[in-house]
């Protein structure tokens, strides 16, 4: 996966509201950018999501809403 959009996104202990996660064609550098308008090919996950690079691809995991309410700001 090279792009994501999620109400909320954790990555490296930073919470990120309705933003897309991109990773870097290097496979490693994961960018983070606010959600202003609808992006093609990007995939949108409701509710809240962990992100990591892994095998030069763009992971997550659903986040329960609950857990992730205390590490919002």
């Amino acid at each position: 996966m090279k792009r994501i959009a999620a109400h909320l996104i954790l990555f490296n202990g930073e919470t990120y509201h309705l933003s897309i996660a991109s990773i870097a064609a290097d496979g490693k550098t994961i960018s983070i950018t606010p959600l202003s308008h609808e992006v093609h090919s990007t995939v949108f996950i409701n509710g809240c999501i962990e992100i990591w690079a892994m095998d030069g691809q763009l992971h997550y995991r659903k986040v329960n809403q609950a857990d992730c309410l205390h590490v919002v700001p």
